[in-house]
């Protein structure tokens, strides 16, 4: 019975760290728009969200640890102005992950993305 209950804590946990990572994501990507499509390039807008909004914006995630936080690639969208924004995060630490692995097609880092459409 505790082991049950344990194992439940620690999927509640890992998806919750599934959702902060992804929650981060798309509120990185929410934060870009005030930089996207004004005279920024699209490197100029990627350096300002690796260096700048990750960084900020992690700190106000409960589940997300900055220095597991990997790493953050932007690049150009399937559209003309769109940026695609991939975030990485690893989730070695967590207990049961050998579960967690399978779940993940092998992975211990939790990938998310979003897309910062525009100009």
């Amino acid at each position: 019975f505790m082991a049950i209950l344990t194992g439940m804590a620690w999927l509640a946990l890992y998806l919750l760290t599934i959702a902060n990572v992804q929650q981060l994501t798309h509120e990185v990507a929410r934060q870009s728009l005030q930089h996207h499509g004004g005279a920024l390039s699209r490197a100029e807008l990627c350096a300002t969200i690796e260096q700048s909004l990750v960084t900020d914006l992690t700190e106000t995630f409960v589940m997300i640890s900055p220095e597991r936080l990997g790493s953050v690639h932007c690049s150009a969208g399937t559209r003309a102005g769109w940026s695609e924004i991939t975030l990485t995060y690893d989730a070695s630490f967590m207990g049961f992950n050998s579960v967690f692995r399978r779940l993940n097609d092998g992975s211990d880092q939790i990938t998310a993305k979003a897309i910062v459409m525009g100009g």
